[in-house]
């Protein structure tokens, strides 16, 4: 069997995330890989602080592509990204961030978004691929990321 185009754009975008969340202040953060199947959740983030865990942790789900990501036209401080209605499950919880990441490898750049913020609109979407937006402003903003996972934890 050969390895399919959308194998390999998961692969290095799971990668390049890995490589700027581990690098970030010096590990405060690390990335971790859910390795049982995928049901939308690629991998989580751990905090630590003064080299020792908080037990603050997110949910990652990593979306990449080849492209360069775009604003939209008619919101310009936004970008589109799909996801699966099964994947979009998750985002209706509240108990851990759940933080969608939308990665181009072509720029090596990402955005992302809180799941949990929008659940509620994701559950009344009834189709198989709901788009989100996500504000451009969080282009490669891991100290956002570090918000959104300590404002769960307070």
């Amino acid at each position: 069997m050969a390895r399919v185009k959308s194998h390999k754009i998961e692969t290095n975008s799971k990668d390049y995330i890995r490589s700027q969340i581990d690098a970030y202040n010096d590990g405060v953060l690390i990335y971790r890989d859910i390795t049982e199947r995928d049901y939308g959740i690629d991998g989580l983030i751990e905090m630590f602080e003064n080299d020792r865990p908080t037990g603050k942790i997110a949910f990652i789900q990593i979306k990449g592509t080849q492209k360069i990501i775009q604003p939209l036209i008619r919101t310009p401080n936004m970008i589109s990204c799909a996801i699966s209605s099964s994947n979009a499950y998750y985002a209706y919880q509240k108990n851990i961030p759940i933080i969608l990441i939308y990665v181009s490898i072509l720029t090596k750049n990402f955005y992302f978004l809180e799941l949990n913020e929008i659940g509620n609109e994701l559950k009344r979407i009834k189709v198989e691929k709901k788009n989100v937006h996500i504000p451009t402003s969080s282009k490669d903003n891991i100290e956002e990321i570090c918000k959104i996972i300590n404002k769960y934890y307070k």
